[in-house]
């Protein structure tokens, strides 16, 4: 269910089954898996993770 007058972000997901209120806000690239309350802004996004040496570890570099 999505509200009246809300704002879905490009490439946001929304997994089923949330509500999104009235007059909220979901940010881009969010993947939202609970309910959005009227008047909210919603952002789930995860911080960016490097992982130094994972490729070689994995044995995926064409040496």
């Amino acid at each position: 269910e999505i509200g009246n007058n809300s704002f879905i972000g490009c490439n946001a997901n929304l997994v089923s089954p949330v509500k999104v209120g009235d007059n909220t806000y979901i940010a881009a690239g969010s993947t939202i898996t609970n309910d959005v309350k009227e008047g909210e802004l919603a952002v789930a996004r995860a911080k960016q993770r490097n992982i130094e040496g994972w490729v070689d570890k994995k044995g995926l570099t064409n040496k």
